[in-house]
């Protein structure tokens, strides 16, 4: 009888909460002249069957970089939160916002990007839970963290 509540359970929770799998990766277009406009990319894809309601992506600009402007212009980013509302991701389409930025100074000059809310679950990731999932100090590219966060760096060049 309990297992058999625990199927019951366990395909209701499913038809309620379907598994989603959200990846979000940071790309730069570096330049190596302090002042000069970065682009960073933010994209989010959803490789999951079905569509992800209710997503949000916080972006964190560190002291190296001076807000600029983003692409598209009317893609709903709060500048004063660094959220970035992006509602449905649709399975198998990525969306991507474009944050422009000035080069301030060689140190430090790094966009972190991270899953901050979702509406449904998903099995290889917690939002909000951080970039450096795996505590090694390591946030551009790690192939260890989660896939719901990453960060890119311009420069530091010589």
């Amino acid at each position: 009888m309990k297992t058999r509540f625990n199927l019951i359970l366990a395909l209701l929770s499913g038809a309620l909460l379907y598994a989603q799998d959200l990846e979000l990766d940071v790309y730069v277009l570096p330049t190596s002249v302090l002042g000069d406009p970065i682009l960073f990319n933010v994209t989010v894809k959803n490789k999951g069957d079905k569509p992800v309601p209710g997503v949000e992506v916080l972006v964190t600009l560190k002291s190296g970089l001076k807000f600029s402007g983003v692409s598209p212009k009317k893609s709903d980013f709060d500048v004063k939160t660094g959220i970035w509302k992006l509602g449905e991701v649709v399975p198998n389409k990525a969306k991507t916002l474009g944050i422009i930025a000035n080069y301030a100074k060689r140190d430090d000059a790094i966009v972190i990007a991270e899953i901050s809310a979702s509406g449904a679950i998903d099995p290889d990731s917690t939002p909000g839970n951080g970039v450096d999932t795996n505590g090694n100090g390591m946030i551009i590219n790690d192939k260890g963290d989660e896939d719901d966060g990453d960060a890119a760096q311009n420069g530091p060049f010589n």
